[in-house]
Protein backbone atom coordinates (compact mmCIF):
# COMPACT_ATOMS: atom_id res chain seq x y z
CA UNK A 1 0.00 0.00 0.00
CA UNK A 2 2.81 2.24 0.76
CA UNK A 3 4.79 1.63 -2.62
CA UNK A 4 1.65 2.19 -5.10
CA UNK A 5 -0.41 5.13 -6.49
CA UNK A 6 -3.86 5.42 -6.29
CA UNK A 7 -4.38 4.31 -9.55
CA UNK A 8 -2.08 1.19 -8.84
CA UNK A 9 1.17 2.23 -10.57
CA UNK A 10 4.10 1.30 -8.67
CA UNK A 11 6.00 4.05 -6.83
CA UNK A 12 10.01 3.88 -5.84
CA UNK A 13 10.26 5.68 -3.01
CA UNK A 14 7.99 4.06 -0.22
CA UNK A 15 7.40 6.59 2.06
CA UNK A 16 7.17 10.24 0.40
CA UNK A 17 5.49 8.57 -2.51
CA UNK A 18 2.88 6.89 -0.47
CA UNK A 19 2.44 10.81 0.91
CA UNK A 20 2.29 12.52 -2.48
CA UNK A 21 -0.37 10.03 -3.66
CA UNK A 22 -2.93 10.82 -0.90
CA UNK A 23 -2.02 8.00 1.37
CA UNK A 24 -2.35 8.94 5.14
CA UNK A 25 1.21 7.65 6.08
CA UNK A 26 1.16 9.45 9.88
CA UNK A 27 -1.95 7.47 10.27
CA UNK A 28 -0.88 4.18 9.61
CA UNK A 29 2.42 4.58 10.75
CA UNK A 30 0.62 5.55 14.68
CA UNK A 31 -2.04 3.08 14.04
CA UNK A 32 1.05 0.04 13.60
CA UNK A 33 2.43 1.54 16.45
CA UNK A 34 -0.83 0.95 18.43
CA UNK A 35 -1.20 -2.57 17.58
CA UNK A 36 2.30 -2.69 18.76
CA UNK A 37 1.39 -1.79 21.62
CA UNK A 38 -1.22 -3.62 22.34
CA UNK A 39 0.36 -7.03 21.24
CA UNK A 40 3.40 -5.62 23.80
CA UNK A 41 0.81 -5.46 26.69
CA UNK A 42 -0.50 -8.41 25.87
CA UNK A 43 2.43 -10.18 26.16
CA UNK A 44 3.37 -8.29 29.31
CA UNK A 45 0.08 -9.95 30.85
CA UNK A 46 1.27 -13.39 29.54
CA UNK A 47 4.45 -13.79 31.43
CA UNK A 48 3.31 -11.70 34.52
CA UNK A 49 0.79 -14.42 34.93
CA UNK A 50 2.93 -17.03 33.93
CA UNK A 51 5.44 -15.94 37.06
CA UNK A 52 2.45 -15.56 39.63
CA UNK A 53 4.09 -12.05 39.95
CA UNK A 54 4.89 -8.59 38.95
CA UNK A 55 9.14 -9.51 38.80
CA UNK A 56 11.11 -6.95 37.69
CA UNK A 57 13.85 -9.63 36.05
CA UNK A 58 10.51 -12.23 34.92
CA UNK A 59 11.53 -12.22 31.34
CA UNK A 60 15.32 -12.30 31.49
CA UNK A 61 15.14 -15.48 29.94
CA UNK A 62 13.23 -14.31 27.09
CA UNK A 63 16.12 -10.98 25.79
CA UNK A 64 18.70 -12.62 24.63
CA UNK A 65 17.13 -15.22 22.45
CA UNK A 66 14.75 -12.30 20.73
CA UNK A 67 17.85 -10.23 20.27
CA UNK A 68 19.65 -13.27 19.04
CA UNK A 69 16.79 -13.74 16.29
CA UNK A 70 16.61 -10.79 15.01
CA UNK A 71 20.19 -10.35 14.42
CA UNK A 72 20.45 -13.50 13.05
CA UNK A 73 17.46 -12.79 11.37
CA UNK A 74 19.29 -9.61 9.81
CA UNK A 75 22.07 -11.41 8.62
CA UNK A 76 19.93 -13.94 7.08
CA UNK A 77 18.19 -11.94 4.88
CA UNK A 78 20.47 -10.47 3.08
CA UNK A 79 18.68 -6.77 3.47
CA UNK A 80 20.74 -5.09 6.03
CA UNK A 81 17.49 -5.02 7.73
CA UNK A 82 15.52 -6.97 10.33
CA UNK A 83 12.40 -9.04 8.18
CA UNK A 84 9.79 -10.93 9.48
CA UNK A 85 11.05 -13.83 7.55
CA UNK A 86 14.50 -13.64 9.27
CA UNK A 87 13.11 -13.65 12.35
CA UNK A 88 11.17 -16.51 12.19
CA UNK A 89 14.11 -18.10 10.57
CA UNK A 90 16.33 -16.70 13.48
CA UNK A 91 13.99 -17.84 15.75
CA UNK A 92 14.07 -21.54 14.58
CA UNK A 93 17.69 -21.69 14.19
CA UNK A 94 18.02 -20.18 18.49
CA UNK A 95 14.95 -22.96 19.54
CA UNK A 96 16.83 -25.20 17.82
CA UNK A 97 20.44 -25.07 19.06
CA UNK A 98 18.61 -24.00 22.72
CA UNK A 99 17.06 -27.40 22.50
CA UNK A 100 19.95 -29.27 21.08
CA UNK A 101 22.20 -28.48 23.54
CA UNK A 102 19.87 -29.50 26.21
CA UNK A 103 19.22 -32.72 24.84
CA UNK A 104 23.25 -33.03 24.59
CA UNK A 105 23.21 -32.62 28.22
CA UNK A 106 25.00 -28.87 28.16
CA UNK A 107 25.05 -27.13 32.03
CA UNK A 108 22.39 -24.54 32.01
CA UNK A 109 24.41 -21.95 32.73
CA UNK A 110 26.63 -22.88 29.01
CA UNK A 111 23.37 -21.81 27.19
CA UNK A 112 23.56 -18.17 27.67
CA UNK A 113 27.50 -18.07 26.50
CA UNK A 114 26.50 -19.99 23.52
CA UNK A 115 23.51 -18.15 22.19
CA UNK A 116 25.74 -15.09 22.64
CA UNK A 117 28.78 -16.44 20.81
CA UNK A 118 26.02 -16.82 17.80
CA UNK A 119 24.48 -13.25 18.36
CA UNK A 120 28.29 -12.23 18.30
CA UNK A 121 28.51 -13.97 15.24
CA UNK A 122 25.37 -12.72 13.68
CA UNK A 123 26.48 -9.01 14.51
CA UNK A 124 29.87 -9.62 12.67
CA UNK A 125 28.30 -10.63 10.08
CA UNK A 126 26.16 -7.97 9.45
CA UNK A 127 28.77 -5.80 10.14
CA UNK A 128 31.37 -7.16 7.62
CA UNK A 129 28.97 -7.38 5.08
CA UNK A 130 28.31 -3.66 5.31
CA UNK A 131 31.61 -2.79 5.73
CA UNK A 132 31.96 -4.59 2.18
CA UNK A 133 29.80 -2.52 0.43
CA UNK A 134 31.84 0.46 1.95
CA UNK A 135 28.71 2.21 4.15
CA UNK A 136 30.73 1.54 7.51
Amino acid sequence: MFFRNKDGSRKRNGRTAAALSGIPVGSYRFLAGMVTAVFLAVGAMVVCSRNTAAQLCGCDNYLMPALAAVFVGRSVGGKEKPTAVGTVLGAGLIVVLENGLTLCSVPYYILPAVKGGVLAVALAAVYLSKKEKGCA
